[in-house]
């Protein structure tokens, strides 16, 4: 065991060497800028208070309580929980998929859904965390005034001459860009 984490040693003898996982930021930052009720137990809390942010999303989906949906996920009869794991699946396909703007008729596509059965998955999103949807549209809101949004660590990111684009993709694409800066990530 071990691997290349082994020889990373403690400086003193009380010290502690952490590591830290930094899969799934785009989703953390969100529910940091939201303030999202919802989306923040999924991070705040003891171990026993947290909350799985895709099970959130999947018991809308599945029109069941998150308690019953954890328990079909954790069931031990493998169709319940096999069927409650891909629906699992696509709520984090598509709560990504939404964080960068992808619309109903990309996340159908990729999923491999119709339109509207996956415009319901970005409802069952934004129904489940509504400050995520208040604050893209609050960065959108301010991209279309002052022509930037600022980004974490204190940057702004300049959109304000791909908003007023007369090519509407290059002005949808900026608009993308508006919350996508503000999570890590660039369109």
């Amino acid at each position: 065991a071990g691997g290349v984490r082994c020889v990373i040693l403690p400086h003193h003898k009380n010290a502690i060497v952490a590591s830290l996982d930094e899969s799934a930021q785009e989703v953390r930052q969100l529910a940091d800028y939201s303030q999202d009720a919802n989306l923040l137990t999924c991070y705040l809390g003891t171990k026993e208070q947290l909350r799985d942010v895709h099970s959130i999303v999947a018991c809308k989906i599945a029109d069941c309580s998150y308690e019953e949906f954890r328990r079909r996920l954790l069931s031990e009869n493998k169709e319940e929980s096999s069927t409650a794991g891909a629906i699992r699946q696509k709520a984090k396909i598509t709560l990504f998929a939404s964080i960068y703007g992808a619309g109903p008729a990309k996340i159908g596509q990729g999923l491999g859904i119709s339109k509207e059965e996956a415009q319901s998955y970005i409802d069952a999103i934004y129904d489940q965390f509504p400050e995520v949807k208040a604050w893209k549209e609050a960065s959108e809101t301010m991209a279309r005034s002052a022509g930037w949004v600022p980004i974490h660590g204190g940057t702004v990111r300049h959109l304000q001459p791909l908003i007023n684009s007369d090519n509407q993709d290059v002005a949808a694409k900026a608009l993308r860009q508006a919350g996508n800066s503000r999570t890590g990530y660039r369109d």
